[in-house]
This record gives C-alpha cells, structure tokens and sequence, in this order.
C-alpha cells in the first residue's frame, strides 16, 4: 500500500517536472520501471550494519550509504546534511528499480530525477574538511566544495566510467570511482555534483571534519573565554589569559575540543608543567560551550594541577586511538604571587544571661565557613586563626538593632589596628571576623567594618530563600574588607528559593555595568568552576558574590579586584567581543601602597560620628607598634603642642559600616580607629573634618589610674570566673572608666583582647574556652580614664589544657564517587583552644587502600587507586592529643562498558530496524544512567537500569542517528553510535516478545503446588505458532527435589497466537517436598514472527511453597 501510494507520488512529481533528460547518445539510464527489470536470480541481499566512523589523516570521518532509503524515496536529511531533489535508488537485484551493480554498499544509491538536469547540491550542516563520494555516470562528473559564502575551494573531475558487462547478476551502471576535494579546516559548507539526471549516481558519501581543539581556558574558579586562536594570542603577548593565574592555587587546565558528527575516542596528552593523558570519548552533539558547561552530558577534558609562580608552559596532542597526532599546540604561560589572605575569628558576645555570663557564638564557629572564600579568592591560601579575643557589646543598650552590629564591627577592627600592622609587610592580608550568635538582634547576616577594610563580623547561620548561606555570607563581607562593591541591582529576583536574588545589594559608588547579578564579563556570561569538586556552575543560575542572591560565586570583575587588593597588582583583560581593553571591567587597578611601620609607643584614637557631633572613644596608650606616616583621606587628627603647634598630622578617611540583609541594606555612622605616635610634649589631639572645622578634641594631662587586680591571684583557674579589679584616680570619675582585659597563655609573648568593660570593674570568662598553660596564664588590665592609661597584670596561673575539638571532614561527601586520575580535594577542620586551628603536619590524612596520603586542613590527592577508600584525618595538637573523623570515596575504575547494535529486521527498503544497548559499570562504582537518542544527541530517552540489556524498534522513518551513552556514579561516560535509514514506520512488522510472570499459585493437592504462568507478548509484532516446550525445576533453599507432576499438560504444549499486547494462561503441576523451602521455575518456548523467522522465548520465576 505506502510502495504504491509513493510511486504515485514519485510519477506525479515526474510529470510536474517533466520527462527527465534524455541519455546522451541514447546511452542507458539508471532508473527502469519495474516492468523492464531483468530477472533477479536468489534471495535479495539484507541491508549490511551501518557503517563506522573512523579517522583519517587527523579528521573524523562519517560514511553515508544510504541504505534503508526507499527506491526513488526523497533522501531525508541526515546528520544536519540535507539533500534537495536527491533520490534513492535500489538494485533491481534487491526488488528496486536501479540499473545498477556492484554497489560500493549495496543495494542503495542516491541520484536525481526532473528539476536542473545537471546538477545536485549537498548541503553540510557541520562545516567539512574533506568530501568524498563514489560516482557511476554515463556523463563526465565535476565534484565542487564551496564555502558559506558560495566559493568554490576544490574541484574534482571524473570521466564517464559506464562499461556495461556483468553486473550482479544484471545493472549496467556497474562501476564505481572515488571523487574527492578537501580545504584547509573545517570551511566545506556545500558540495556540488555536476553530472546528468538518470545518468549519474553517487553511493558511499564520506564526510570528514577535523578534530582539534576549538579552546583551552586556564581556570582556577572563573575565567573570560576565548577561542584557541584568542588566547594564544594573548598568552603570546604576556603570557596571560584575560583573568591571570595565581601561583599555589589549585587550578584546571580545562580543553574544549571541536564538534565532532559521530562519537569518537581520542587521547589528549599534556606536557611540560602538566604531565597527564586523558582519553575521551566526543559525542556529536557537544558543542564546544557544552563542554565548558558541562551540560546535556559533555563533558570537557580537565587537567588538574597547582601552578608554579613565574613562567611555566604546557604542550598540547590531540593522538588518535592508533597513536596518531593530529593536533599540537604550545601554551606560555605564567602565574602571579598574591598574599595569603588569613581570617582571625572573633568571638561575638551580644548578651548577658540572668547569672551575668556573656551569650556569644564561639570563634571556632568560624570553621568550615570559609570554604567558598578558599575556592573563590584568587590566593594560593586562606588561612583561619581562632584568636581568643573577644566583642562584647550588650545589644539591649541599643535602641537599633543595626546599631550594634556597626559597633561591633567596629570592635573587631579596632583589634588588627592595634595587632597587626606588620602583617601587610610580610605578603599576609589579615582580617579579623567576627561570629555572632544566630539569635543577635536584627536581620542582617554580616557586618563589613568598610569597604576596604580589615574586619566584619556574622551570624552564625544565615537562612535565605530557605537555604543556609553563612559561608556565601563570609565570602561576601570578606570580599568587602578587600574593596569589594555591591553590585547595585537584585536581578534577577528569586521566588520562594533558589535561584534568584532576594534583595538589592545597593552601592550607588558601585563599579559592577550589568543589568543583573550573573558572573559574567563584557563579552558574555562566564561559567565558574569549582575545582575542588570539579564542577561547572551554569551563569544563568549562579551570581556575582558581592550580590544578595543564592547562590554566588565570584565574577572575572571581582576576582580581578580581589587579585590587585592582595597584591597581585594590576589587572587589565583583553575584551572578547572587540579586542580591545575591558576598562570599565577590568581594571587597571592600581595596588594600594603598604605603609611604614615602626616600633614605638602609640596612642589609639578613634570614635564614632553621630548625626550631629563626634563620640571618641576613651584614648588608651598600650599600643607598641604602629604607622608614622601622614597618611591621605578627608578628615585629619592633629597632635598640638601647649602653645597650639601642630607636632603631627594624620590624615584619615572615615569607614562606613555594610550589612547584608533581606530587608533592606543600611549603612552606620562613620567610624575610625588611627594609631597616632605617641609624644611627650603634647597637649592635646584634636579631630577636624574636610574644612578645617574641630569635630572633637582629648585635652591631655592628668594623673593615670592606678589598677590593681583582684582576682583571679593564683592557682587554676577553670570554668566560668570573674576577673575583678579595683582603680584609684583621683582626676577621674569611675563611670568613665574603661578597661580592656586581655589573656596570654605564653607568659605574656602574645596577648589577646577578650573583653572591653565601659564603667565596669568585673567581666566573667568562661576559662574552658581559653588556651591552657601550666602556670605561665597571665591576665593584663589596661584602664583608661580617658586620656591617660593605667595598667595591671596577674600573676602567673593555670588553666587546663584541653584536647582536639570539633573535628570534620568537610568535603568531600561521605560516599562521593570520582573519575579515575580525578584530584580530589579533600578539606577537614579541626580545632584544639590551646593550639588555634590546627594545620599543616598537625592534620594527617590516610586511606585503606593507598596508605598516607599527606597532611595539611585542605589536601590534593591525584593518585588514589580505583576502589572503594576508608579515609581517615587524624589532629594531633601540641601535647600528642588526637582526635580523627573518617569519609568513604569511590574512585571509578576504567570507564562504563557499552555496546549498541543496530539491526536491520526486514530487506530492502528499511523498514524496521531493532536497537539493542548493553550497558555495564566498572570496579567498585555503580552504573548511574544509560539513555540514548535518535536524533544524534538532541533529544535522550531513559533506559531504565533493570531492563539491560535493552531492546526496542526505532520508531518513525526517515534518516537515524542513533548515539547511546552510560554514565557510571563517577560522572565517567562511554558512548556508542549508528546512522541508519528507515524508508517507512516499522508498524506491526517489528519483533514480537513473550515474557512469562507468575499470576498465581495454590495448593492442587497433598504435596502438589498449582502454579498458573501468563505469557504475554510485549513485542510490537505478532507471535505465531507459539509453543510451550521445555520446563526446568531448580531447588534453591531446603532439601529435596521438585518434580513436574503428571496433570501438567504434555510437552511441547501449542497455544494460540498472541497479538501485540495479548497474555495467555498455562496451568502446570509441580510436587514438591515437605522439606523443599524455596525453588525456581524456568519455562522455554518457540514462535515464528510475521516474517516467518523462528525465535525463542524464556523467563524465570522464584517459588515459595
């Protein structure tokens, strides 16, 4: 019925066009009817398999046969390439109508009939390298490849070449050539034949892309693409790509290769600085940005490593599977030194208890929260210190919420101008971070002391959209503390979670030019990389850290910031789109010039600007060390001898407090905090704004308090205590006392601030949560009265020393699977009060497998061997405590087994062909998924696991490229693929398939089991001639042997056909033992499908008596 239907077709587009040239010298035609075909001797030939692709020369090659396509049936687009006024044609040896022999893939070609009589076009969806086809052709034959823009780059040219003689058995047009042309890369849009209508015939079109490298981007959390041409040349004029490399940070070397039009294997070999091989499997419908997204199940080739400082080079081969190179490039580059950047955890106190004790959020809770700023910061390290100062600030004194976070923060930067100013000097950029409770007042979830700064604090949980975010937030204050701006714009909004943006992260000084929050750079969206988990972060949902949107990652515009705040000076990336300079978003940013810093006595001057009037602080002396320059900002302090003299000028810039919150986004009063050289002479510190005008003013002079410490005096000392303490000063009165206390664990080498009092004369401390030491505790008390300071220190006490605490693997997941030479990063935490966060060779790491793996908090492995690993991180502190915590990891073995058959069920034209797909995982990782498409990777259909190996009649007609792919835990992929021709829809002529199921059992008599088996054909085609013909019986659990009884029916048993979809029922007998638990049953039969082919059947069942 369709054959005759399509003949019509056909006739009426022939009378449509016209009668189709006539043959030159009335020479013969390729296409006859039916009537004038010799008669063909034996059966005709089934279909062979489809053909492989190969590589050829360094390209991948593709061959079309056009098998399956019905004869003078429209050849249908394959592979993106179209085919217009092309048909097929079958041998009349095989049924068809072609005058035809000896086909380079019998029985089917492609020629043309009616329209432009000489020519045919073929039109390449994936631009080409080399085209080749053979040709039959009464006429000379000219084979053209033309670019996009209609060029013709290469012509070739074959004589006619039909001979007549024998065919097979009959077909005139009985020899074939090869016609080729080929272009430098990939440049073939359109092929060209140029021959006769009827006269001409091509069979066996092989088409051939090169396979290489489309781009390569060197990343270490985000990068700026670009082409491989773009970044050698940028590489070629500094050695960088558009974000630069930091020397010491874990880093990726990540290859996007070509696409490719059908699945290949290939091994790129990296040289030089980075010494892998990693061999792929190219799918065809991974384009180069899937790779880098790693979506739609591409993947990109990775190359994991931890770049050197200075100039390093990497040489790249793309080998074919016969070890063939087939592409070669070399790579200069070169990685920046910045400074560490090292978080000093502050323990934050915002109330006090009924009892009087202080309610804080411990420093340590500040572990395990930075993991997001390592992964993002573009230094090679993010060291934690958990000091043991102290913020405590009761916010119930504080009519507004916010009010106290901005004193707190305050707080905590008061603490590095008064320790650390030596830090800035030695390549360490410190910031002091505080951790406040979650229940602090108000809904903020950090505080930056300013932009930049060196100090924030935050909640110990911060909830938004639903989701935990502290650790987004601890990047996001910390990111200010080094300059970092809001980006001014809360697109794109979220709903009720993830992804989207909950507020605006206002800043009308911002420098982020989007719309929205999306990392991107001026050219286009930009996809992050989290390298320690090795995973791609989509731009669409993933936004800018300085945004208040979940969930963030870091921009090339901030992270180019960041880079030039922590000295890694300037930054300026070349432009995707123009070439030129991303100024508006890339810098140059000069780097800030670090200060002088000398030994001496320093006063602390600081305070906060209300509305209408200046609030200093109370003026302390205790400092040692400190800067002396004038320095540069709006506002000065001047220190004025007793006639007036200025002595010395130190200019200074307010900072202005930043909160992240859902609810709007405020900002404090102005603050300072200067250390100003001490000077006998003087007589007053006067502070002025922009115009000159006094703000505010210490008159010195006076007596200094005298301190005297109460308690603790001697002994240990453990638990909640108070510190008490007395002062005498007759200038002054006792409310406008203020102490800090400090503690020192090490006779007074180092100290740490763990508590202001205003107008107070005790503070109780929790001693169990400060460091240990056998008689050499002190506890220090510096009193001001204002201006002048008094002090008092104790005398040496005990206070027990404690044991490793809080001890964590933080990644990777319990039970994570990675690839085979996959790094794997792993991070723990663990922190003793005596020794701070403990690290480096405190922290040791071993696996069950593969022994000692290294040491250190945060630690890359690359070589664990393919198995399942026990990893354990065992502390150590100083005084030989341990304590440890434990992970599995899988690591996957060689990637997942696959075969995919495609078979061809019926003769020519095609019109059923069964697909069968065998999947299996490798080692100690499990099979994940296997899925397969019809249309070359467009579109994937899941194949359920149970069900392998999985057969099915692909649907429909027209031209198949069918790809099938399994992905084992590890995210490893293998795929196989076949192109086919189906000439019409497989209908009822596909497979019929008899399954067996259990429907019910009973008791037929003493010692006689009933079990009644339904057969159901779940095929698409009929089942004929169907017969029971065998019966196994297996016992499985308990003693004895089942038998069949005498009242089954008698073998072989004939039951009636089965349509699609149809069950009958067997009722067999079986005797089974008192003894006999558990046994199985295995039934076997026969049947004959439409196409009078026998096949077989079978299924097996459990039995419990």
């Amino acid at each position: 019925m369709f054959k005759s239907l399509l003949a019509g077709v056909v006739a009426g587009c022939l009378l449509a066009a016209g009668p189709p040239a006539s043959a030159q010298a009335g020479g013969p035609v390729l296409q006859q009817p039916r009537g004038a075909a010799r008669p063909a001797s034996g059966m005709p030939a089934a279909p062979p398999a489809p053909r492989a692709t190969a590589i050829e020369d360094g390209r991948q090659c593709s061959v079309i046969g056009f098998e399956g396509v019905g004869d003078t049936a429209p050849i249908p687009e394959f592979d993106g390439i179209s085919s217009p006024g092309w048909l097929g044609l079958i041998d009349q040896d095989a049924g068809g109508t072609g005058n035809i022999a000896q086909e380079p893939s019998p029985q089917t070609v492609a020629f043309w009939l009616g329209g432009d009589p000489s020519t045919r076009d073929i039109v390449l969806g994936n631009k080409a390298s080399k085209v080749q086809l053979y040709y039959t052709s009464f006429v000379n034959v000219t084979l053209q490849a033309l670019d996009e823009g209609g060029n013709v780059l290469a012509t070739a040219s074959g004589a006619p070449n039909v001979r007549g003689g024998v065919g097979d058995p009959t077909g005139e047009f009985n020899r074939w050539d090869p016609l080729s042309v080929q272009a430098d890369g990939n440049q073939i849009k359109t092929v060209r034949v140029i021959g006769n209508t009827n006269q001409t015939a091509i069979d066996n079109l092989k088409v051939c892309g090169t396979i290489g490298v489309e781009a390569v981007e060197m990343t270490q959390a985000i990068q700026q693409y670009q082409d491989l041409a773009a970044l050698k040349s940028s590489l070629g004029a500094g050695r960088e790509p558009p974000v630069p490399v930091v020397a010491g940070k874990l880093g990726v070397l990540r290859v996007y290769m070509h696409k490719v039009n059908a699945v290949t294997t290939v091994t790129l070999r990296a040289s030089g600085q980075i010494n892998q091989d990693r061999t792929v499997t190219l799918q065809p419908q991974c384009q180069p940005e899937d790779q880098r997204r790693e979506r739609n199940g591409c993947r990109a080739v990775n190359f994991y490593f931890v770049p050197p400082e200075g100039n390093w080079d990497v040489n790249l081969k793309v080998v074919d599977s016969g070890g063939n190179v087939l592409q070669e490039h070399d790579l200069p580059f070169k990685s920046r030194k910045t400074d560490t950047l090292t978080l000093k955890g502050v323990t934050v106190c915002d109330a006090r208890n009924a009892a009087g004790v202080w309610q804080c959020a411990p420093a340590s809770a500040l572990a395990g929260n930075t993991t997001l700023l390592r992964k993002i910061a573009p230094t090679s390290a993010v060291g934690l210190e958990i000091t043991n100062s102290v913020v405590r600030r009761d916010a119930s004194v504080y009519a507004d919420p916010f009010g106290w976070w901005v004193a707190a923060a305050k707080d905590a930067n008061d603490l590095y101008g008064f320790f650390d100013w030596l830090s800035a000097l030695g390549g360490e950029h410190r910031t002091y971070y505080g951790m406040a409770r979650t229940a602090a007042p108000g809904g903020f979830g950090g505080v930056a002391h300013d932009i930049p700064s060196h100090a924030a604090i935050g909640r110990s949980s911060a909830m938004r959209l639903g989701v935990e975010t502290v650790r987004e937030v601890v990047a996001h204050e910390v990111g200010h503390t080094l300059g970092l701006r809001h980006t001014n714009t809360g697109a794109p909004a979220a709903g009720a979670a993830p992804p989207g943006c909950y507020n605006t992260a206002a800043d009308a000084d911002t420098d982020w030019p989007f719309a929205d929050n999306r990392i991107q750079s001026a050219a286009r969206l930009e996809v992050g990389f989290d390298a320690g988990n090795a995973r791609a972060l989509a731009p669409e949902d993933t936004f800018d850290i300085m945004s208040y949107c979940v969930p963030r990652w870091i921009s090339p515009l901030r992270y180019k910031r960041a880079m030039t705040a922590l000295g890694g000076g300037a930054v300026a990336g070349p432009s995707i789109v123009a070439g030129g300079r991303d100024a508006a978003v890339a810098g140059p940013v000069p780097a800030p010039a670090p200060r002088a810093v000398v030994d001496g006595v320093f006063w602390s001057v600081s305070g906060t600007f209300e509305p209408d009037t200046l609030i200093l602080d109370a003026l302390f002396d205790d400092a040692r060390r400190g800067p002396n320059d004038r320095g540069e900002g709006t506002h000065r302090i001047e220190v004025r001898g007793s006639g007036g003299a200025v002595l010395f000028t130190r200019e200074f810039t307010p900072s202005v407090a930043r909160a992240e919150s859902p609810d709007g986004d405020p900002a404090g009063n102005p603050a300072f905090f200067e250390l100003i050289p001490y000077n006998a002479a003087a007589a007053a510190i006067v502070v002025l704004d922009p115009s000159g005008a006094t703000l505010g003013s210490y008159t010195l002079g006076g007596i200094a308090p005298v301190v005297e410490m109460l308690r603790p005096l001697a002994g240990s000392v453990s638990g909640v205590q108070e510190i008490a303490w007395s002062v005498a000063d007759p200038d002054a009165e006792s409310d406008r006392y203020t102490t800090k206390v400090y503690y020192s664990a090490d006779n007074g080498a180092t100290w740490a601030q763990i508590g202001k009092e205003e107008a107070a004369l005790t503070l109780k401390a929790d001693f169990d949560t400060l460091p240990g030491g056998n008689g050499s505790v002190r506890i220090k008390l510096v009193v001001s009265d204002g201006v002048n300071t008094g002090t008092a220190t104790s005398p040496p006490l005990t206070v027990l020393k404690k044991v490793p605490q809080d001890v964590a693997i933080v990644q990777p997941a319990h039970g994570a699977a990675f690839a085979q030479q996959a790094l794997v990063q792993f991070e723990g935490r663990a922190y003793d009060v005596d020794d701070g966060m403990l690290d480096g060779a405190a922290i040791g790491w071993t696996s069950s497998l593969d022994g000692a793996l290294g040491t250190g908090a945060v630690l890359n492995v690359g070589t664990l061997r393919a198995g399942t690993h026990m990893v354990t991180m065992r502390a150590t502190d100083q005084d030989g405590n341990t304590a440890s915590a434990a992970v599995t990891v899988l690591v996957a073995g060689a990637p997942p087994v696959l075969a995919l058959r495609a078979v061809p069920l019926n003769t020519l034209p095609t019109t059923c062909v069964q697909a069968t797909i065998t999947a299996a995982a490798q080692g100690s990782v499990a099979l994940a998924r296997v899925e397969y498409s019809l249309d070359g990777g467009a579109g994937w259909t899941a194949v359920p696991l149970g069900q392998l190996p999985f057969k099915f009649i692909v649907p429909g007609s027209g031209y198949f490229h069918l790809v099938a792919r399994a992905f084992d835990a590890a995210g490893q992929v293998t795929a196989g693929d076949a192109k086919f021709f189906v000439d019409s829809a497989c209908g009822q002529n596909g497979p019929p398939r008899v399954d067996g199921a259990l429907a019910g059992q009973g008791t037929a008599a003493p010692g006689v089991l009933y079990l009644d088996v339904r057969l159901t054909n779940n095929g698409i085609g009929p089942a004929r001639q169907v017969r029971l013909d065998s019966l196994a019986l297996q016992p499985l659990l308990g003693s004895g042997l089942p038998g069949i009884n005498p009242m089954s029916p008698t073998l072989p048993l004939a039951l009636p056909d089965l349509a699609p979809g149809v069950s009958t029922t067997v009722r067999l007998y079986v005797t089974v033992p008192a003894t006999l638990r558990r046994f199985s049953l295995i039934e076997g039969g026969a049947l004959v499908d439409s196409a009078g082919r026998a096949l077989r059947f079978s299924s097996s069942h459990m039995i419990l008596p």
